[in-house]
């Protein structure tokens, strides 16, 4: 059901809650030369119309076709729904539900239209020649909403409150309805507020703008809190992903313009913009470091995806967070005037939200190059100011690629190699050593100094068997920084943490060799290093 509201969408509220639906759809009803033809079309297409107040509830008084429990006496016309509302505003008696008001009401409940939409009024009509007839026919024009065929896609959309919740609630639906009906219906869709207390208004695209600049000095930023609970790092609901991609905001070049950088970043990070939007400021941020002067570095484009890291710490999104640095990945490692950033984004239907390449990790796929990696980001203060796991495993994964970058990964592995054969050597000869490195591991464990999965089992030092594994942890160490590339070590990483079931001593090492705090779990360090293999995949 729709509703018919008075005019300048004045007087009337609109059906259900303002907190359960806040955004709505506004569709184009058929025209008639006379308001006879149009109750004569109306009747005999079955739209049905109530009076405001009158709860028809269609779901459940239709019966094959034909209304029941006395709906389809209570049906008017929509010239007479015209009458009312035209009562609702200027008159101070208002008809409601059957019954005369003496006084009226401030606020007058919805009445409702049951009527079909969609249809062929969706479909723009192509330009057709033909010899035969006519030299051309109408181009560029949609077919007539009708009652039979249906009234067609919405012509505009509004929020129902100015709140802030409601006006960024609007911008997502319009991107998803752009993403569903077609940017060629949809593109310049108009956007409105309507309240029952200030009518109708034009939310354009100026307003727009300077609410975005507003928006991001003044206002912690949020996700759509109807998908916040189904979203998790590797437990998502398909719909839920699907509805997050469809809602990422499309911020066009003119609001671009008028954004800074970081204004931008701070609203990719904190509601979620599209890859090109983002992948357009990244680009013009790096070539401003290009051309800054040898006495004025600038890293400008390390800055302004972590102000978006900020900021979807903020909202606590780790889908915004990973686009940034997927993207950041391809922006800073490929040149601007190549085309690799274009075969990269392309290979990304999903978006880079969700997009996810284990197959640099399989020791048989052969690599056509070495990928170049970018710029290490400082990711120290970002991890210092969240407790969400989920975030934690992007800026992990930022972390991994900054240490394979530097060189410093290869180091640290080498340190960790030595210590482990150090530890080895004693716990041979001594079984009260062994006995004590496990009551310390197990202290950090109880003192949530180390973010173990499970306690270390005090069997496995009492026997050989931590030895043992420690022995095969060595090993594996000491070929990956033999056979050191950034993907082969990479690999061989990867590898290390699928074999370990108890580790204590060796995730310690493991965090330490990629810069990792304690609060890495093990699945949270491989879901690290699965994230860089991503951004590497896209490298190569």
């Amino acid at each position: 059901s729709t509703s018919l509201l008075p005019e300048g969408g004045r007087k009337m509220r609109c059906y259900g809650s303002l907190t359960a639906y806040s955004t709505g759809v506004v569709f184009a009803l058929p025209t008639f030369s006379d308001t006879e033809e149009e109750t004569q079309r109306q009747q005999q297409t079955q739209t049905w119309t109530w009076p405001a107040g009158y709860a028809a509830k269609t779901e459940f008084n239709i019966e094959h076709g034909k209304l029941i429990n006395g709906r389809q006496e209570a049906l008017v016309t929509l010239e007479q729904l015209r009458k009312y509302n035209y009562e609702y505003v200027h008159e101070k008696d208002h008809f409601i539900a059957g019954k005369v008001i003496p006084g009226g009401f401030s606020v007058v409940p919805y009445n409702e239209v049951y009527l079909r939409v969609g249809g062929p009024a969706c479909i723009q009509v192509e330009t057709t020649k033909d010899s035969s007839s006519e030299p051309e026919s109408n181009t560029g024009q949609r077919k007539a909403p009708s009652f039979d065929k249906g009234c067609g896609i919405p012509i505009a959309l509004f929020a129902r409150t100015f709140s802030i919740q409601d006006l960024v609630a609007l911008l997502r639906v319009r991107s998803r309805v752009v993403h569903i009906l077609g940017e060629q219906h949809m593109h310049d869709i108009p956007l409105l507020v309507i309240s029952n207390d200030h009518g109708v208004r034009v939310f354009t695209e100026a307003l727009q703008q300077q609410f975005w600049k507003w928006v991001t000095h003044k206002v912690n930023p949020f996700q759509n809190p109807v998908l916040v609970t189904n979203l998790r790092f590797g437990d998502s609901k398909e719909a839920a992903l699907v509805q997050k991609q469809q809602e990422m905001l499309n911020l066009n070049q003119r609001c671009r313009e008028v954004l800074s950088s970081k204004e931008f970043c701070r609203v990719a990070g904190g509601f979620g913009v599209q890859d090109a939007c983002v992948v357009a400021v990244l680009k013009a941020a790096k070539e401003f470091d290009s051309k800054s002067g040898l006495f004025q570095k600038s890293n400008r484009l390390q800055d302004v995806v972590m102000e978006g890291f900020i900021s979807a710490i903020r909202s606590n999104d780790h889908h915004t967070a990973r686009q940034l640095l997927i993207l950041y990945a391809i922006v800073s490692s490929q040149d601007s005037k190549k085309e690799e950033d274009k075969k990269a984004l392309s290979r990304m239907n999903s978006g880079a939200s969700f997009f996810t390449d284990l197959s640099i990790l399989k020791t048989e796929k052969p690599l056509r190059q070495s990928p170049t990696l970018p710029r290490p980001l400082d990711t120290k203060r970002v991890r210092n100011s969240t407790h969400s796991r989920d975030l934690l495993v992007v800026f992990g994964a930022a972390q991994t690629l900054a240490s394979l970058k530097d060189g410093s990964a290869k180091r640290r592995a080498e340190d960790s190699h030595r210590a482990v054969q150090e530890w080895i050597e004693k716990g041979r000869k001594s079984m009260a050593f062994r006995v004590s490195s496990w009551q310390q591991q197990r202290g950090a464990q109880n003192n949530s100094l180390l973010a173990a999965e499970s306690d270390s089992l005090f069997t496995a030092f009492i026997s050989h068997k931590a030895i043992k594994n420690r022995e095969k942890f060595a090993q594996k160490l000491r070929n990956a920084v033999q056979s050191y590339t950034d993907v082969s070590f990479l690999r061989d990483i990867h590898e290390i943490l699928n074999s370990m079931k108890h580790p204590s001593l060796r995730l310690e090492l493991l965090q330490y060799i990629l810069g990792l705090d304690n609060r890495y779990s093990i699945t949270n360090v491989r879901q690290s290093t699965q994230l860089a293999a991503t951004c590497m995949s896209l490298l190569v």
